[in-house]
């Protein structure tokens, strides 16, 4: 019943919402569901100008909560700071928020900084900058904002902030315009590398190119969840967590944010956590550059994976045995799975052409393959590089084609004047 209910309302053009929420009811008083639970407590909170709705939504996100879920444990925070559908209660929003930030969510950290800078009673300028420069590294995009803050409080926030980048000797740390210019490049550098991110993933059309703005939460969520457990996993658990559970850090986003996660571990001198967030980076990396084939041969990625079980068994973990997975599947958008189906159709028919290899074409740039449902471009001059988009073609040109497409040309043209035709 649960899982045709979740099918109905993502995938019917006009599902029954009434009996879909009567069924989940049904099935949160059987079995608890955090998934049924956050469901239904979605479904309200957009709904609250309707009597009562605030409520209900409360009501199932502390079900969810109770259970150690992290979305219910994110959204009680906030309905605790805005008393919505329940008092206004500043320590257990903190509480709440704070338990959410701890496994990565980068909304909660946005939360807490907003509370320890306008709560009376709980403002705290250090802790709210803390908390805002947490929420950037893991997706939230307030990066101006960010800035404002610094300049507002400058003369409080300076020796925190050249302690932790600890800037070129040639900076006058006593001068605040040099300061200021400083922070500005930071978070300028910042604001870059995530642009350059989640523009990468959109043009790839990778998952977290089809996530929203209120899930970006997902990315800091499943980086923590990626280092803290599915390192630990067997070979079998962990192509599950890839394939399942972890797709949003499959790309330059995910990469992001463990290159932010790696450097914060240094920042804090903590080496072993460090280690942990290199090694998940780096099997981000070779996922990129050779996709899910090279991580699907055991030993090549035991051989990566310093902290897999047949390395370092006492901290084996079963992904069974976890009260809470975050998979992608559970919190995707439907444009995802259409994306999908598209995907799954390109691989039949990469395999139904590599019975005949000269058939298959691949992008000149990114080697991405041919198929029914997206066709390659060739270079009009020398007819043999081939593209799947506008933008691998340019990037292709600045690169290399450039100077060889002349050469190719001529020897097309020798070969064509050779065969008659």
């Amino acid at each position: 019943m649960e899982y045709k209910a979740y099918h109905d309302i993502r995938y019917d053009k006009q599902p029954n919402m009434k009996k879909l929420f009567q069924n989940l009811e049904t099935v949160i008083e059987k079995s608890r569901s955090t998934r049924a639970c956050n469901m239904l407590a979605e479904f309200n909170q957009v709904q609250d100008k309707k009597e009562g709705s605030q409520s209900e939504a409360a009501k199932y996100y502390q079900i969810s909560a109770e259970q150690g879920d992290m979305l219910g444990v994110h959204w009680m925070g906030v309905f605790y700071h805005l008393a919505f559908g329940v008092g206004k209660d500043i320590p257990k929003a903190i509480e709440y928020l704070k338990r959410a930030a701890k496994e990565g969510n980068g909304q909660s950290c946005y939360q807490l900084a907003i509370i320890h800078l306008n709560e009376e009673g709980y403002i705290d300028v250090p802790k709210a900058y803390h908390y805002f420069e947490k929420a950037l590294l893991t997706g939230v995009s307030f990066f101006d904002e960010f800035h404002g803050l610094f300049k507002q409080h400058q003369d409080t926030l300076s020796p925190i902030f050249l302690e932790k980048k600890q800037p070129n000797t040639l900076i006058q740390k006593d001068n605040k315009t040099e300061v200021l210019n400083l922070h500005e490049a930071y978070v300028s550098e910042m604001k870059s590398s995530f642009s350059a991110a989640l523009g990468k993933d959109r043009l790839y059309q990778r998952a977290v190119g089809f996530m929203q703005d209120q899930q970006i939460w997902m990315v800091g969520v499943l980086a923590r969840y990626f280092v803290k457990h599915a390192l630990h996993f067997d070979h079998t658990d962990f192509m599950k967590a890839l394939k399942q559970d972890v797709n949003p850090i499959l790309g330059e986003l995910g990469a992001w944010v463990l290159t932010n996660m790696v450097n914060r571990q240094r920042e804090k001198g903590k080496t072993e956590k460090k280690k942990q967030a290199q090694v998940a980076l780096d099997l981000v990396k070779n996922f990129l550059e050779n996709g899910f084939d090279h991580l699907s041969l055991e030993k090549k990625y035991h051989f990566i994976n310093k902290f897999s079980p047949k390395k370092l068994p006492a901290l084996a973990e079963k992904r069974s045995s976890l009260p809470h997975l975050y998979s992608w599947i559970h919190y995707a958008p439907i444009q995802w799975f259409d994306h999908l189906k598209k995907l799954e159709e390109e691989l039949k028919t990469a395999e139904e052409r590599k019975k005949n290899a000269d058939l298959v074409k691949k992008c000149s740039f990114c080697t991405a393959p041919e198929s029914d449902l997206r066709k390659h471009k060739v270079c009009s001059a020398c007819k043999s590089a081939f593209y799947c988009t506008t933008d691998c073609q340019k990037y292709d040109w600045q690169k290399k084609h450039k100077g060889e497409c002349k050469e190719l040309a001529a020897k097309a043209a020798a070969a064509a004047k050779k065969t008659g035709k």
